[in-house]
């Protein structure tokens, strides 16, 4: 009767440990995802941070070119009307240099804007990534929970059962 018990015992063993051997994998494997991935947010951060800067520096940019087309436009209409032929040209010419010049820079913010939005996209993506991973790892306890009492106290080690098959409340982990 006694052998019988023992190989029920490991036979059940053998099934329990078998599923954690299976759920044990997947978890390391999740945390290294994780982790993987915490490292790609924090880069990614960094990078739509930088991205934002540069499309601020662009948009500055166009704004001078702006303030200065509308400055050398007053200064060569004053220009006309005082009769200096010379200053007018002079701020006339370095208008024309500034609208050449502004289309270039709109052209560079704009580019540099649609990049922020699509790294914003992904940098979005990645934790929602993130966050659904995070989720399953939370789950896997569950699964775990699952496993009927009966099996669970057989998969505890001996020392927290007396001799009598008993739990000792005082050796149990906590």
């Amino acid at each position: 009767m006694l052998g019988i018990l023992k190989r029920v015992r490991d036979i059940t063993m053998a099934t329990i440990n078998e599923v954690l051997d299976q759920i044990e994998v997947p978890v390391t494997m999740l945390n290294q995802f994780l982790r993987d991935i915490e490292e790609e947010l924090s880069n990614a951060q960094t990078a739509v941070a930088y991205q934002i800067a540069a499309e601020q520096r662009w948009s500055r940019l166009v704004e001078e070119m702006e303030h200065r087309i509308a400055k050398r436009t007053r200064q060569a209409q004053l220009a006309v009307n005082a009769g200096d032929d010379t200053i007018a040209r002079r701020a006339f010419a370095d208008k024309q240099i500034c609208e050449a010049k502004i289309e270039e820079y709109r052209a560079q913010y704009e580019a540099v804007k649609n990049q922020t939005g699509v790294l914003r996209q992904q940098l979005q993506e990645l934790k929602d990534k993130y966050e659904e991973m995070r989720n399953k790892k939370l789950l896997i306890p569950n699964v775990l929970n699952r496993i009927p009492i009966p099996i669970r106290i057989i998969m505890m080690p001996n020392k927290y059962v007396n001799t009598r098959g008993f739990f000792t409340i005082s050796h149990l982990p906590v």
